[in-house]
């Protein structure tokens, strides 16, 4: 596991930066409790892969790990009788609808 070390100074702006020693991490917030969020943030974009652990006073509080959805496979019919389409689904737009989808101008 590797040990990210944060230094955290006052923003002469407002708020607080933090910047990684030894990474190119760098974030800041108004408060310390936006701070401490966003570092996170800041941390699982870098290590976007990774599993991150962050820990206060050396012990583990939060575990981030990548989301990496399982694609199903899609089921035809799924949808059946779910999802109606009005009879005249297929019918020509009228003019000044059919104009707003294409940009083109509308006058009677």
């Amino acid at each position: 596991m590797t040990e990210i070390i944060f230094l955290v100074e006052d923003d002469p702006e407002g708020g607080y930066t933090a910047q990684a020693i030894g990474e190119a991490i760098f974030t800041q917030g108004e408060t310390k409790e936006e701070l401490q969020a966003m570092i996170r943030d800041a941390v699982s974009c870098h290590f976007d892969d990774e599993e991150v652990i962050i820990t206060k006073a050396r012990k583990p509080v939060v575990k981030i790990l990548a989301y990496n959805p399982t694609k199903t496979d899609r089921v035809p019919g799924t949808w059946r009788d779910l999802v109606i389409m009005s009879e005249d689904f297929n019918e020509s737009l009228p003019p000044e609808i059919l104009a707003g989808f294409t940009g083109a101008e509308y006058s009677e």
